[in-house]
């Protein structure tokens, strides 16, 4: 059991492309780990341990949707690594990041990384490199998770202004 079992998750409008990828590496017989969870594809903003915590930084956040430009693949090195789509840190990115102020040390301003996890289980990233194309999607959605299995316990509409 993680010792962080809450997040809070930005989604995408659009994850036709992520899902394009998934699919790719689960066809491939890569990885289907992803899928397997059975959560849509999203930005992780911040692991917590304690619901009431978590509860009330989901439900002090305001924001206006994030645009999401993804121009890159990235890996998180170990073994087995972890094959992630890169957005850019964009300012609105890094700012609702910011207001979800995580506790875990991979979560924290200046430390984290923005991910959308393709796989936590690739040996060969040849086939997703290949297949890989840049995209962009606009994120209207926060959610409120516990993993796992992924328990959606609270979704809310960012809001411009």
């Amino acid at each position: 059991a993680s010792t962080m079992p809450y997040a809070i998750t930005l989604c995408l409008d659009d994850p036709a492309p992520i899902q394009a990828m998934l699919d790719l590496l689960a066809a491939e017989g890569i990885a289907d780990d992803v899928l397997r969870l059975g959560y849509r594809p999203h930005v992780t903003l911040g692991l917590y341990e304690d619901e009431a915590t978590v509860r009330a930084r989901f439900a002090a956040l305001e924001a206006a949707p994030v645009e999401l430009v993804v121009p890159a693949l990235g890996v998180f090195p170990g073994t087995p690594s972890v094959l992630y789509a890169a957005p850019c840190p964009s300012a609105a990115l890094l700012a609702l990041h910011a207001a979800c102020a995580s506790p875990h040390p991979h979560y924290r301003p200046g430390a984290w990384m923005p991910h959308i996890t393709l796989s936590e289980a690739v040996g060969d990233i040849g086939p997703a490199v290949a297949a890989w194309r840049p995209f962009r999607t606009r994120c209207a959605t926060v959610e409120l998770v516990r993993f796992r299995p992924v328990v959606v316990l609270a979704t809310r509409s960012l809001q411009a202004g």
